[in-house]
């Protein structure tokens, strides 16, 4: 695997790598990918059903193609993520990486001069046609898009015209497909596997035997997500047997199994979890010892006990986020009783870029209409796509 460390161009991109808490390197399949990607297809599509771990093979497969790897991994956190401009900077800037080793100078000028982009994608055509090395450029995300009309602009922005670039789309869309299928270049599939018992056996840890695996596996499909969340559960002191014990006529799913796992704690200390589950976002210790009668210290204690839960400095985040939704649905008729605590949050925290457009989504999704208009009358928004 190559070094992590060295600079490459898809490293400065605006978008966060794709990360785990618990990364299993899947060699057999990032050769197999590796060498459809070395043969001649223009395109290839990557595909395999929700968390089977397509984004970390594409994040590894990027390292180990190294210099010549441009990559969107797309996290639509909001609409301004996916925006016209922003898809262009984030694309011009690794070019810029790529070619001339140095950031994009007229990068702040992007929104003003209509022909910036064009002049990197010239660039990168210039380039390939020099150096003759083929630039690979990764695609990641999609799928997440709600709104299908932005994976529609998205696409339309991507260079597919240029003969010297490889792109890897990872999509089970057929949509998406069908945009190639009358294109006259080679396209190539690829379907992540499963993973295999020795790949289980490195991410569930040493703790685990062999046979374990083999029991686990029979019971619940291995998938990363899958395995990472069981990893989790025994890592919390849960044996193998306790798992699999639970699992029985009650769970269709590890979410079952992780529910039953955590329930009685859960019960215990419902005004915390619920805060943290209906909360917009990733709540701090300080804010939650800001609206409950507990010192951070405590909070933090309570908090280890979760095998859903993790803390990194200082912010609390779900270890699982499919979890969390399925927790949504469990204790939606509690969220009530956290209605001023959530209320609280969400009045002190600052305006920025990260959080306006979360607490105007979280205001109109409660249909506090006026404090979505209050929010977007004092000019914080506007703020916003200056901050970008």
């Amino acid at each position: 695997m190559v070094n992590s460390k060295l600079d490459y161009p898809f490293k400065h991109s605006s978008y966060q790598l794709p990360f785990v808490d618990f990364e299993v390197n899947r060699d057999e399949s990032l050769k197999n990918l590796k060498y459809i990607t070395d043969k001649e297809n223009s395109y290839i599509f990557v595909n395999g059903e929700s968390g089977i771990g397509k984004s970390i093979l594409l994040k590894q497969l990027a390292y180990e193609l190294g210099r010549n790897v441009i990559a969107l991994f797309i996290d639509p956190v909001s609409n301004l993520g996916m925006s016209d401009s922003f898809i262009k900077n984030d694309i011009s800037e690794q070019i810029s990486w790529l070619v001339q080793d140095k950031t994009s100078i007229d990068k702040v000028d992007l929104n003003q001069r209509s022909d910036h982009y064009v002049q990197y994608i010239s660039m990168l055509a210039q380039y390939t046609k020099k150096s003759e090395q083929r630039v690979v450029m990764i695609i990641d995300g999609l799928d997440d898009i709600q709104d299908k009309s932005y994976v529609e602009n998205i696409l339309g922005l991507i260079p597919f015209h240029l003969p010297g670039v490889k792109f890897i789309i990872s999509s089970n869309s057929q949509m998406v497909l069908d945009r190639f299928t009358k294109r006259k270049e080679a396209i190539a599939h690829f379907s992540v596997p499963l993973m295999t018992n020795v790949e289980c056996k490195v991410l569930l840890g040493d703790t685990v035997t062999i046979e374990d695996v083999e029991s686990i596996i029979s019971v619940y499909e291995p998938l990363p997500e899958k395995i990472s969340s069981i990893r989790r559960i025994i890592n919390k002191g849960h044996s193998v047997n306790d798992l699999l014990n639970g699992y029985g006529e009650y769970n269709n799913s590890i979410l079952d199994a992780e529910w039953r796992l955590n329930e009685n704690r859960i019960s215990e200390n419902l005004t915390l979890i619920s805060l943290l589950v209906f909360c917009p976002f990733s709540a701090t210790l300080d804010e939650l010892h800001s609206v409950l009668s507990l010192d951070c210290i405590s909070i933090n204690s309570l908090l280890s006990d979760f095998s859903f839960l993790k803390v990194n400095d200082s912010v609390v985040t779900f270890a699982n986020v499919g979890f969390k939704r399925y927790l949504t649905e469990k204790l939606l008729k509690d969220k009530n009783i956290i209605k001023l605590e959530l209320g609280l949050f969400v009045a002190r925290r600052s305006r920025t870029a990260d959080n306006i457009l979360t607490i105007v989504e979280y205001k109109f999704t409660e249909s506090d209409y006026e404090g979505v208009i209050s929010e977007l009358a004092d000019g914080a928004l506007v703020e916003v796509y200056k901050e970008k």
